[in-house]
């Protein structure tokens, strides 16, 4: 008699809503059972959203730090990009706190650069993350959010200004002056910062 049982495939997993075992399969140590997971997770864990568990998920994967855990946080966040939901904050915030900002920006601009379904998502991850951003501190990423993110009031951007303003002054010149600048609010505010 054998006490071990075969593992079930990633998708005997998905299809029973096992969000830990999938984890498992993205960080465990066979590369083709992990490649089949990472968009199973992502899908699963956008889909349950505040289920029980998903926000454990997202601590987990970014304990763990790994390229495919790294990569399933990037799928959660681009998994059905018509809704914005609490998970995809998380998993964006999550890449952002593992200094992941290729991935980042090429979500923010691939979500910018796409139809109207992302538009709300657009808006909500641009300003979580600029929040992160004046946070940490770090300038670089508020610019690009500047100038890419999707904004809806100039609170949303005042902070973002006034830390460019007392480290990098020339920084909300460049922002008026860059005709790619998304956000009319950021528009707006940078003009302002220039006179």
């Amino acid at each position: 008699m054998t006490f071990f049982r075969r593992h079930a495939s990633p998708q005997q997993l998905a299809a029973e809503s096992d969000v830990n075992g999938l984890f498992l399969c993205v960080t465990g140590k066979d590369p083709k059972v992990a490649k089949e997971a990472v968009p199973l997770l992502a899908a699963l864990v956008d889909e349950l959203d505040m289920a029980p568990g998903t926000h454990e998920v997202l601590r987990d994967l970014e304990s763990d730090a790994s390229a495919n855990s790294i990569h399933a946080l990037e799928g959660i966040v681009r998994h059905d990009l018509a809704r914005s939901s609490g998970v995809k904050m998380g998993a964006a915030l999550a890449l952002f706190r593992l200094h992941a900002m290729a991935e980042l920006r090429k979500i923010v601009e691939d979500i910018r650069n796409g139809d109207a379904a992302g538009k709300q998502l657009h808006g909500d991850l641009s300003r979580n993350l600029l929040g992160a951003a004046v946070r940490g501190h770090d300038v670089e990423l508020a610019k690009f959010l500047l100038v890419k993110g999707n904004f809806g009031s100039a609170a949303e951007v005042e902070p973002a200004f006034e830390m460019l303003a007392s480290g990098s002054p020339e920084a909300a010149q460049a922002i008026a002056a860059d005709g790619s600048t998304y956000s009319e609010v950021a528009k707006a505010r940078a003009a302002a910062a220039r006179t």
